[in-house]
């Protein structure tokens, strides 16, 4: 399924424009769309937030490889 969701993805950046406010648009309609999906069906609350929380952990670990700079130098979260 995942697999499947990353292709519906990248296409709609193909058709929208591949630039970071397309990636930024696609990813946070996912994201919402996704959401609804599971509260419609019932899943626990707390299932749905613990997972985005580690998701915001995952996109930090791959924006912050290991071994670069320190970022939080120069950027504010």
């Amino acid at each position: 399924m995942e697999a499947r969701a990353g292709e519906l993805a990248r296409k709609l950046v193909e058709q929208h424009g591949d630039d970071v406010d397309t990636r930024w648009q696609v990813a946070a309609a996912l994201i919402h769309r996704a959401v609804h999906v599971a509260a419609d069906g019932k899943v626990e609350y707390c299932k749905i937030a613990t997972y985005l929380a580690e998701m915001v952990g995952h996109a930090h670990k791959l924006m912050h490889q290991e071994g670069a700079k320190d970022p939080h130098r120069d950027v504010i979260h």
